[in-house]
Order: structure tokens, then C-alpha cells, then sequence
């Protein structure tokens, strides 16, 4: 009997170890496969992110690229003819200095509204509160200054001056006076 005691015991003993030792076992088991678990789900998710960020990049400088474009084509690129009479014409009205925006201003204006003044046995209309005299000093003024040109005597025996924008300086006068 003492046998069937004994082994009875040394089973139960062997169980008792053996549930233990498992349990043990699948504890620190199971910790490090929920750590290898979460390292490749974080790798997994660390690439999705570069992936994403690298997407939201090329779209960032396409976006810059396009917009870049678009004002390329909201503004039109002046020729150097153009470049040249747009500093002639800024040249010639900062000479003006603080009477541009009393004199050469409005006579430019009007003159551009009239397409020519003609000076001779009567005035041509003038611009408001501006005589003739300044008028016309005005107008030699900006004949000397390229900005307008002058021709005598359109007609024979007559004394007429007539005055008109100068070729070419419409579109510049247009962008600096209005």
C-alpha cells in the first residue's frame, strides 16, 4: 500500500510541477510574442505613415508647381520693347516729379481720351481746371519725353499744332496712369 501512497503522491507532486512550470512557461511565452506582435505591427504601420507622407510631399510641390504655373499665366511676360517704353514712360512722368499727378497725369489721360489735341485759331477741349497754356506747356513738356508727339501745321498757312500719344506708349501709359 505504501506503494500506491507513494505514487499516488509522486503523481500528484508531478502534476503540481508540471501545471506550475507550464504556467510559468506560457506567461513569459506569451509577453514576448505580444512584443514581437506589436513590433511588427508598429513597423507596419511606421511604413504606411513614411508611404503617406511621401504621397502628401509629391502632392504638396504639384500643388506648388500648378500654382506656380498659373501665375506664370495670370501675368503676361513683357517683351523687351515693352520693358524699354515702360521705363521710358515712368522715366519721363517721375521727371514730373510732385506736379505728375497736377499736370502731365490729367493732360495724359485726356489726351489718350481725345486720341489728338489740336492747338490753332481755337483750343481743343481741356481737361478740368487746366488752361490752355499749361495745357500745352504740359504737352511740349512730354514731347521732349518721347511720351507724346507733335505735328506743325497740318494744313498749309496754318499754325496748328496737333498732339497725340506717341507710337508704342499707349500700353505703357495705360498701365501707369490708370
Amino acid at each position: 500500500m505504501t506503494n500506491v501512497v507513494e505514487t499516488l503522491q509522486n503523481a500528484a507532486a508531478g502534476l503540481v510541477v508540471s501545471v506550475i512550470g507550464t504556467y510559468c512557461l506560457s506567461v513569459f511565452a506569451s509577453a514576448k510574442l505580444l512584443d514581437e506582435d506589436r513590433g511588427v505591427e508598429t513597423t507596419t504601420l511606421e511604413a504606411a505613415l513614411m508611404r503617406q507622407q511621401s504621397a502628401l510631399a509629391a502632392e504638396t510641390q504639384r500643388v506648388s508647381d500648378l500654382t506656380a504655373e498659373v501665375e506664370g499665366l495670370k501675368k503676361p511676360k513683357r517683351t523687351p520693347a515693352e520693358e524699354h517704353q515702360l521705363a521710358v514712360a515712368r522715366a519721363g512722368l517721375d521727371s514730373f516729379g510732385e506736379y505728375a499727378a497736377e499736370c502731365a497725369i490729367p493732360v495724359l489721360r485726356h489726351l489718350m481720351s481725345h486720341g489728338v489735341l489740336t492747338f490753332g485759331f481755337y483750343d481743343p477741349p481741356l481737361p478740368q481746371r487746366m488752361n490752355a497754356v499749361d495745357v500745352r506747356t504740359t504737352l511740349l513738356a512730354l514731347v521732349n519725353l518721347d511720351l507724346v508727339t507733335r505735328e506743325q501745321g497740318l494744313k498749309p498757312g496754318t499754325s496748328a499744332d496737333s498732339f497725340k500719344i506717341a507710337p508704342g506708349m499707349r500700353a505703357a501709359l495705360e498701365e501707369l496712369l490708370y
